[in-house]
């Protein structure tokens, strides 16, 4: 799972504060998903939004263990 955010996000930091922070959905993230957050705007984060078409946020992306996208 791979939290694609942006530093100017706002909702992005609701769901960081609020969802993310929440003990049920932790433990059940990270139970069934290796996730990450990787900034959309730096680095390898601008190419995987242009990869995947990531153009609003918070986006979510989830892919299998062949490394698709579902």
């Amino acid at each position: 799972m791979v939290d694609a955010y942006t530093d100017w996000c706002g909702w992005c930091k609701v769901m960081d504060q609020e969802t993310f922070n929440d003990t049920l959905v932790g433990d059940f993230i990270n139970g069934q998903f290796i996730s990450t957050k990787i900034n959309m705007e730096e680095n390898f984060g601008l190419d995987l939004a242009m990869k995947y078409r990531v153009s609003q946020y918070p986006q979510y992306l989830f892919f299998n263990g062949k490394g698709e996208l579902l």
